[in-house]
């Protein structure tokens, strides 16, 4: 079953949404039809923002690829930044820096698995929700 709740990450109301396996979605401002607070999945959000641990449990569709390309993105440390090409060379894919950029782009799990990490060589790359988003989610990170 699919449940449904928001969370406040600084200004931004998200939509977050788990089954009994893990979180399948996370982004800003998605509409969400059924509710089911949870307070499990708020405090594990508060504890993986706050960075006293992080979210390893995910259910997301995907291919192998994608997801081998999102769980690298969720290694990479707060306030550091990875170009895709280094990124593709991480997950073993040194000439998929192409495939990676697209893997971010289908990333459910804005934020958690914070695919603004991933930059393009000479400069910020793009970004599903604006070019502006993720430079100031990189500079709130520096802080």
């Amino acid at each position: 079953m699919l449940c449904y709740d928001t969370y406040v990450l600084g200004n931004l109301t998200c939509t977050y949404v788990f089954t009994d396996v893990g979180l399948v979605s996370f982004e800003p401002e998605a509409k969400a039809t059924k509710w089911r607070p949870s307070a499990d999945w708020r405090r594990r959000l508060d504890d993986h923002f706050s960075g006293k641990s992080k979210l390893t449990d995910f259910d997301m569709a995907g291919t192998a690829f994608q997801k081998t390309v999102w769980r690298a993105i969720a290694d990479i440390p707060r306030g550091e930044t990875r170009t895709y090409t280094e990124l593709a060379q991480i997950v073993g894919k040194p000439k998929a820096a192409r495939a990676v950029a697209s893997a971010c782009a289908q990333n459910p799990l804005l934020f958690v698995i914070p695919c603004h990490r991933v930059v393009a060589k000479h400069g910020l790359g793009g970004y599903k929700y604006g070019t502006a988003l993720k430079q100031q989610l990189l500079e709130q990170e520096l802080c």
